[in-house]
């Protein structure tokens, strides 16, 4: 996360979402 606060504040928005959508996909994973 701290890598992200570096890079532009676009840029580090579209891999924080990126990062909740794979934390999403992996939560239904371990849910299952």
């Amino acid at each position: 996360m701290y890598r992200t606060l570096k890079t532009p504040f676009r840029a580090s928005y579209t891999t924080i979402g990126q990062l909740f959508d794979i934390r999403r996909l992996s939560g239904t994973i371990w849910n299952d």
